[in-house]
């Protein structure tokens, strides 16, 4: 941009303005495939093999889009339906590119579950309930790969679901709608704040087990909640682990045991403490030990 009657003056430095342009464009992408006749035969050229959506009404691109918005902005399927609306796509499609999606990412998870513990000094770990939907009979068959991980004389350490004999059909029997079924499990989450990483694994219980098998070769410290777990793990683990607790599950337990009413001054310097500990370390994103 130019100004008026600027012909003749001395040209100065010019004023730069950014601002940030977002396009929303949905198109439709055609890809012709010519088609031969030869005697009683025909010639037809094939799909590109390098597009693993080739079969699919969706792209690469617009798959991607589907699950970083999904996982990364946390927008639900269906919301991406509407954003679709011109499109007129409807909800079991989505659901199967996306499946499609976790098919071809899937042998990235144990590269990532092998990276994620690899070379580093802290992990903090957690573990929640997460439902599952799901035919009967891929359920079985998480069940016979739940009961291969377990090992022998391991019964004692199970505190999640599908402790009891056939607790895992029952609840499977139990669930089941139209075809589909519900089961409850745990979904391990593992951070590497040093790596930028953070790993997810399902598994049907909380055992032991299932926290070795994602800690198989780390060595360092484990920051966890007081979950009884990792203390056991930490002390018969093989590798060198030292297990922290987190102060935020340590404030709690004051907080619980303060009284509101007439409130205990050393129960709030404590707090108090625990407090500007927490924020001086946030605020130093320090949280390794120094060699």
């Amino acid at each position: 941009l130019y100004p008026l009657d600027h012909e003749g003056g001395k040209e100065m430095p010019p004023l730069i303005t950014e601002r940030l342009v977002l396009k929303y464009e949905i198109h439709v992408e055609r890809t012709i495939r010519h088609k031969f006749a030869r005697g009683n035969k025909f010639l037809v050229a094939p799909f590109p093999l390098e597009d693993p959506f080739y079969r699919y009404k969706a792209t690469v691109q617009t798959v991607a889009m589907q699950l970083n918005l999904r996982f990364a902005l946390h927008l639900p399927y269906y919301r991406f339906q509407q954003l679709l609306s011109q499109a007129n796509v409807n909800y079991v499609t989505l659901i199967s590119w996306a499946a499609r999606g976790f098919e071809l990412l899937a042998p990235l998870q144990p590269v990532l579950a092998a990276e994620v513990v690899k070379d580093t000094k802290l992990l903090c770990m957690d573990e929640t309930g997460f439902k599952v939907l799901d035919t009967p009979g891929k359920l079985h068959a998480f069940k016979q790969q739940h009961k291969n991980q377990e090992q022998p004389g391991n019964a004692s350490q199970h505190t999640g679901q599908f402790e009891e004999p056939g607790a895992f059909d029952q609840e499977i029997a139990a669930g089941i709608t139209k075809g589909k079924a519900v089961i409850k499990g745990m979904m391990w989450g593992i951070l590497n704040k040093e790596k930028g990483l953070i790993l997810f694994d399902f598994s049907g219980t909380r055992a032991t087990v299932q926290a070795k098998r994602l800690l198989n070769s780390y060595e360092g410290l484990l920051m966890t909640d007081g979950y009884s777990v990792y203390s056991k793990l930490a002390r018969e683990s093989e590798k060198s682990i030292t297990h922290l607790n987190c102060w935020a599950h340590a404030r709690r337990k004051f907080l619980e045991s303060k009284n509101q009413k007439y409130p205990d001054a050393v129960l709030a310097r404590i707090i108090s403490m625990i407090g500007h500990y927490t924020l001086l370390k946030s605020k130093s994103g320090d949280w390794l030990p120094k060699e």
